[in-house]
């Protein structure tokens, strides 16, 4: 026969006791609850963190460059007789033997068209031809009105034959100077006003007396000189 053992309790004990624990939970979380609304009300707020300022000892950019003023090229004025610098008294006709002339351009601040006081002129687009004539007289002028339109337009490549001023009498070109490809005998003259020409003379070309004529061409305003030189036959 099974035993039976109850436990005998005090009639309404168990239910004041569950209701005095829940009364002191609900007591204990209104308290925490208070608690953690102060502590959120009187809490200082975080300042975020800032980020240092670092000093520098550089000098502002400018927004703005100086402003150039472009060189303008010197406009078109007379000119001297050009500065036969480099050339060769003595010279043979055997198409073989090089020859080289330099002659500088050159301004009229001088007192006269050739006088020793004019400066080297140094200007773009100035024209320089050479050329070979028989001996020319240093006591007679030269005339070029008959080329006055081909000068203001500095177009040199042309043949131009020499006329002697208040006279009929012409001075024409001997043929036989033999230019290399890259100084040819029409050129326009460096930006520092220097002509340069290397050339041959042809075995076609008699012995004799000549004369070496440049010529310069500055829209218009021209000049030119010449040094003699003595051809001689190859041998």
């Amino acid at each position: 026969m099974q035993q039976m053992v109850s436990k005998q309790q005090r009639p309404g004990g168990s239910q004041a006791q569950t209701i005095i624990i829940t009364a002191i939970t609900l007591f204990a979380l209104s308290g925490l609850i208070l608690g953690l609304a102060v502590g959120a009300f009187t809490r200082p707020a975080k300042t975020p963190p800032t980020n240092p300022i670092l000093k520098t000892n550089q000098s502002p950019i400018p927004t703005h460059g100086p402003t150039m003023t472009p060189t303008l090229p010197p406009q078109a004025g007379p000119i001297g007789c050009p500065q036969i610098t480099t050339y060769s008294p003595t010279q043979i006709s055997d198409g073989a033997t090089p020859y080289k002339v330099v002659a500088q351009i050159r301004d009229r601040s001088g007192n006269s068209a050739c006088s020793d006081q004019n400066k080297p002129l140094s200007a773009p687009n100035i024209m320089c031809k050479i050329w070979l004539v028989k001996e020319l007289d240093p006591t007679k002028g030269l005339d070029f009105s008959d080329y006055k339109d081909r000068l203001l337009h500095a177009d040199l490549t042309d043949t131009i034959t020499l006329k002697v001023a208040n006279s009929q009498d012409q001075i024409p070109e001997v043929s036989g100077l033999q230019f290399s490809s890259d100084t040819p005998q029409t050129q326009k003259c460096n930006d520092q006003g220097i002509g340069n020409w290397q050339y041959t003379v042809s075995s076609q070309v008699p012995a004799g007396q000549y004369s070496l004529f440049v010529f310069n061409d500055w829209s218009g305003f021209y000049n030119y000189s010449w040094r003699n030189v003595t051809v001689q036959a190859s041998k």
